[in-house]
């Protein structure tokens, strides 16, 4: 007599799927380690006293970074390389300074751009003013060399110029986050123009340029507004985490798949072709995904100059002949590309200033191991993490899909006005290879995640959610297990992902102990001599460089 019994492990591990936890500290925890300064957050200086654009949008440890630095009138100046981070809540770590943090250096007036006539582009086209090499031992991240006036009616005060530090091929962190260079850009108004007719930027342009500072008069205009309570909490967790700019990813699209998770930062909603067609295929050979903003994917784009000018006509006659790259909304190229195809959501409404709501558990989904030990229950509110801009499902989806996937819906808000469309989701779905794909549905998602830059939001239960959250995205998908016994030989058959990066491990559960079954004649058939009649149980996973895959659970009864 054989009978089988199947089951799927959720094996509740905290964080310890994506930081390692209980091995060697990965290099976010020990660069967190290191003893932070609040003196970063600086008063911005106003009026073009000083202010600077870089060469680079990103760099490897020890390269070397060359900027741009106007000071109008001409006042004396330093420039400190600082880290952002955790950094036990100081938010942020002085590496080094130029010429010195003793020292300054006499800053000049740099001479005012033009318009080109034709694209009303804005490039400053100023010329090097200082070269700092960044550290061999810098730690990948979000990082900020900050101009600091040391002289004049406004000494003391500073302008941010951020970019990024890669982390090299070969170090392969878990976790890649993506950082939305493209739409920082767009919405830069220096120089007097956009990707928008707006008041702010004056006109719209056809193309954008890296090639100018940007036009932010506040910190809380920063690009970075957004992606700074991510970022202080993934530094927080320890997560293995390193990051890169768009840019990066459509140079070099098979970085996706150095990575298990790669997850979007704020809103990035400007992308290439190339960069889409990167996350289609890491999503399609198991690399999860997460969107931790809105808007995401909406605009296709190209690059010219060496990946130093966005174009984007937009709602403009666009030259390219080649209707897969007109820069117009992904939906509307020939054929569509509907975002909600990548993302399981997309933006159909609310703006910019729209009021601000609250996210609510969808009570279907309580069950789900994500909300396990978070404290919610059906219908909890998650206050003011639904950002004026958000996120839906796409028109006439099938109950219980989106653009054709398996999803769960999470959080949600109710469309309260037909009108303005301001319902909001996130969810997570399943593609066909097994990766999941996490939405959050807003620029503000984050907000809860982070008691540092929004105390006021902080809420233990959503940093939980995200803990469980991030150690399931953290793993690949687990295989299929199948038993079938003649007399006291078991044939075991597994279906691994369509995953390159991982093997299939099998083990008999002895006495409470995994013991593993090696006589394998192919990946995925194993044969096992069992001492006699009973109740068998076996374990299968999948396992990467990074750790392994929930566990799937089988057990046959034979005699």
């Amino acid at each position: 007599m054989l009978r089988i019994l199947l089951v799927s492990g959720f094996c509740a591990l905290g964080l310890a799927g994506v930081s390692g936890a209980g091995a060697a500290a990965n290099p976010v925890q020990k660069e967190n380690d290191r003893p932070g300064d609040v003196s970063w957050a600086a008063r911005y200086a106003s009026g073009g006293a000083i202010e600077g654009y870089l060469s680079e949008v990103s760099l490897l440890p020890g390269g070397t970074l060359h900027l741009h630095v106007s000071t109008a009138p001409a006042a004396r100046y330093r420039v400190n390389l600082i880290r952002l981070g955790w950094y036990a809540g100081k938010g942020g770590r002085l590496v080094g300074c130029w010429p010195s943090c003793r020292s300054d250096k006499a800053g000049e007036t740099q001479q005012a751009p033009s318009q080109d006539p034709a694209s009303h582009m804005a490039s400053a086209g100023w010329p090097v003013t200082d070269t700092l090499a960044v550290p061999a031992s810098a730690v990948s991240g979000y990082w900020v060399a900050q101009l600091v006036l040391t002289s004049g009616p406004q000494a003391g005060r500073v302008r941010d110029v951020p970019f990024v530090v890669r982390q090299p091929a070969t170090a392969r962190s878990r976790v890649l986050v993506q950082v939305p260079v493209n739409t920082w850009q767009a919405y830069n108004p220096w120089g007097g123009s956009c990707l928008y007719r707006h008041p702010v930027c004056g006109q719209r342009a056809t193309g954008v340029s890296f090639d100018r500072p940007y036009g932010w008069e506040t910190p809380l205009q920063d690009p970075i507004h957004w992606e700074l309570p991510l970022i202080h909490f993934l530094e927080r967790q320890g997560v293995d985490v390193s990051y890169q700019t768009d840019a990066d990813t459509d140079a070099d699209p098979g970085s996706l798949l150095r990575h298990r998770l790669a997850l979007v930062a704020g809103h990035s909603e400007y992308w290439t072709k190339a960069m889409f067609d990167a996350f289609d295929t890491a999503r399609d050979q198991g690399t999860n995904l997460a969107f931790m903003g809105a808007n995401a994917v909406y605009w296709q784009v190209r690059y010219d100059l060496g990946r130093r000018v966005i174009v984007a006509y937009k709602n403009s006659p666009d030259p390219e002949l080649d209707p897969t790259l007109q820069t117009v909304r992904f939906s509307e190229l020939k054929p569509p590309r509907y975002e909600c195809e990548l993302v399981g959501v997309q933006h159909l409404g609310g703006a910019f200033n729209h009021m601000t709501d609250d996210y609510i558990v969808n009570p279907g989904a309580i069950g789900d191991p994500w909300f396990r030990q978070t404290g919610f229950t059906a219908g909890s509110i998650v206050r003011q993490v639904v950002s004026g801009e958000r996120d839906d499902l796409a028109p006439n989806q099938t109950p219980g899909q989106t653009c054709g996937h398996p999803m769960t819906v999470l959080f949600e808000h109710p469309d309260s006005n037909t009108n303005n469309l301001d319902a909001a989701k996130a969810l997570r779905y399943t593609a066909v290879s097994g990766a999941r794909v996490f939405a959050a549905g807003s620029h503000e998602f984050a907000y809860g995640l982070d008691p540092l830059s929004h105390p006021q939001l902080a809420d233990p239960r959503l940093q939980r959610f995200m803990v469980n959250a991030l150690d399931d995205l953290g793993r690949p998908a687990p295989p299929t297990l199948q038993l079938a016994a003649t007399g006291r030989r078991v044939r075991i058959t597994t279906t691994a992902p369509p995953d390159p990066r991982i093997t299939t491990q099998v083990f008999r559960i002895s006495s409470g102990r995994p013991v593993r079954v090696t006589r394998c004649a192919s990946a995925d058939r194993c044969l096992d001599l069992v001492p006699g009649p009973g109740l068998f149980r076996y374990k299968a996973v999948s396992v990467d460089r990074w750790g392994h895959s929930y566990e799937t659970f089988a057990a046959l009864r034979i005699g």
